[in-house]
């Protein structure tokens, strides 16, 4: 199962699903994110909340071959993108300071900020 995004008739964004027999069905949500969250909401994962909406739907009947394909995820900003582990945050330290295992660099900053509830 592949999740895509394609340009429809009204020349708008749909989120489909397209299947391993490459059959595409729209799905009822307006980005990975939201599917993802209504996922979430539902207490199952992703994948079988779409297959839950896929079933007994029909596939569209444009082949995915000629669909206008958009970038699949639009994400929001990542924040401290390349800033993820303690271990990443004392090397990347010690590369800024030359070797000093003492100095607080803007890493700390980026590690001791208060984070988004996405990364909780």
């Amino acid at each position: 199962m592949r999740i895509i995004r394609y340009t429809n008739e009204n020349l708008g964004s749909t989120l489909a699903a397209v299947t391993d027999d490459d059959l595409v069905y729209s799905l009822p949500y307006s980005d990975f994110m939201q599917l993802v969250n209504a996922a979430d909401g539902e207490g199952m994962t992703a994948l079988a909340l779409i297959n839950k909406e896929i079933e007994g739907a029909d596939p569209l009947k444009v082949p995915l071959s000629n669909l206008t394909l958009l970038v699949p995820i639009e994400a929001p900003e990542v924040w401290a993108a390349g800033v993820t582990y303690e271990k990443s945050r004392d090397a990347r330290n010690y590369e800024a300071t030359g070797g000093k295992l003492d100095a607080a660099t803007f890493y700390d900053k980026v590690y001791d900020a208060e984070r988004p509830e996405i990364f909780f």
